[in-house]
């Protein structure tokens, strides 16, 4: 990664805490090589962060006590967006000393992958996105049913089409919307929804 042409200017350190919640640490791009030597400091409060933000008050965590150093990963120094100057890592949190941090997530995942490989034993791990379709107007869900039901399913079926179709790669380069008909039948506010201009669908043909 040529950094001088991609005129790099800021390491984004980014790590997931135990609620979930993407956390983040800024160092210039002149100083990445202490942030992955050194590390950035970070408190073991942030453990006790919920989802929103909140200090768990009963969480062993809920104090500012101590200093862990986040590290960025080298081979994982990416650009993130470079014509704003953003690169990105992945960081991995330990003690001031160097030891890892038990309770660092990419830590114990590693261990752990480790400890299967010597018995022998393959680790896969995947990931799910997960997302919502509302109607704006009425501020609920633009498809009737229960979640995980089968009337919703019914309901959105040119979506999920759609949808399937883009995650496979079969209409690169076209702009996928909800399907009119499938909407206007399912949403909230009984709108018209929008043409999603795709040939073929078989229920918009």
């Amino acid at each position: 990664m040529d950094a001088a042409d991609l005129r790099l200017r800021r390491l984004a350190v980014t790590w997931v805490n135990h609620a979930g919640a993407p956390l983040v640490k800024v160092v210039p791009w002149s100083r990445r090589q202490e942030a992955i030597s050194t590390g950035v400091g970070f408190s073991p409060v942030s453990d006790a962060f919920r989802a929103d933000g909140v200090i768990a008050a009963d969480h062993r965590c809920a104090c500012p006590d101590g200093d862990l150093r986040l590290h960025a990963v080298a081979e994982m120094v990416s650009p993130l967006i470079p014509a704003q100057g953003w690169a990105w890592a992945p960081g991995e949190r330990r003690w001031r000393d160097g030891c890892p941090y038990d309770a660092d997530q990419r830590w114990f995942c590693r261990r752990q992958q480790e400890q299967l490989q010597e018995v022998a034993v393959e680790l896969s791990a995947g990931f799910e996105l997960e997302w919502a379709v509302a109607s704006t107007a009425a501020h609920r869900p633009a498809f009737a049913g229960g979640p995980y039901g089968a009337d919703r399913l019914m309901e959105c079926l040119d979506y999920a089409w759609i949808r399937a179709g883009v995650g496979r790669g079969q209409h690169s380069g076209t702009q996928a919307r909800v399907c009119r008909r499938s909407l206007r039948r399912g949403s909230a506010d009984g709108g018209p929804g929008l043409r999603h201009g795709i040939a073929g669908c078989p229920r918009c043909s």
